[in-house]
C-alpha cells in the first residue's frame, strides 16, 4: 500500500507552485536535485495485463485494479498495477525484460505519457516532479509513511490527489 499525494504546480499558462517554476528545475528553494529520469509509460487493458502478469510472469494480482501500465524508466522496464483510491492505493511492480517491454508498448499505442521526473530530496521527504513531454502539465508526487504525515505535509502546489483528472490513465484517454 502506498501513501502518496498528488500537487498540481502548472498547467497550461497558470502556475499553482508555492515557488517560482519559471527557474524550475534548476533551482527548487533549498532542495537538493537528486536524479533525472526520463519516463514513458503506457496503459494497458486492466484485465488483459493481469492475465499476462499471471501466465507469463507467474504473478497473481490480487486486488481491484484500476491501472495497468507498461513502464520504461531509465533502464528499468515494468509493469504495474494500482487499486483505485487518492492518498492510499494498492501497488505492485513488475520487473520485465526489453522483448516483454516492446511487445506491451505496442498494445498501449494511443494511450501513452511521455514525462522528465526530477526528484529532490527537501531535507525529510523526496519530492518527484513530472514535467510532461506530451502535455502542458507539471505535477509533484509525495510518498509518505502514513496517513498522519501525508496530513501534516505543506503543500506545495494545488492539491489533486483525490482528483481522478490527474491520475495518468485519465491524462491519456
Amino acid at each position: 500500500m502506498e501513501a502518496e499525494k498528488k500537487f498540481l504546480l502548472k498547467e497550461g499558462n497558470q502556475i499553482f507552485a508555492t515557488f517560482d517554476v519559471s527557474y524550475f528545475p534548476d533551482f527548487v528553494g533549498d532542495w537538493k536535485l537528486t536524479e533525472t529520469i526520463d519516463i514513458q509509460q503506457g496503459y494497458l487493458d486492466c484485465d488483459f495485463a493481469r492475465v499476462w502478469a499471471r501466465d507469463y510472469c507467474r504473478v497473481d494480482v490480487l486486488f481491484s485494479i484500476k491501472d495497468a501500465r507498461v513502464r520504461k524508466q531509465g533502464r528499468k522496464l515494468t509493469l504495474a498495477f494500482k487499486s483505485d483510491g487518492g492518498l492510499k492505493r494498492h501497488k505492485v511492480e513488475i520487473p520485465i525484460d526489453e522483448s516483454v517491454f516492446d511487445l506491451l508498448w505496442k498494445l498501449s499505442e494511443g494511450r501513452r505519457v511521455i514525462k522528465t521526473r526530477y526528484i529532490y530530496f527537501d531535507g525529510k521527504y523526496e519530492i518527484k516532479i513530472n514535467a510532461y513531454k506530451n502535455l502542458p502539465l507539471i505535477v509533484a508526487e509525495v510518498e509518505f509513511l502514513n496517513d498522519k504525515e501525508a496530513e501534516s505535509f505543506v503543500p506545495i502546489g494545488k492539491d489533486v490527489t483525490e482528483d481522478p483528472k490527474y491520475k495518468n490513465r485519465n491524462l491519456v484517454a
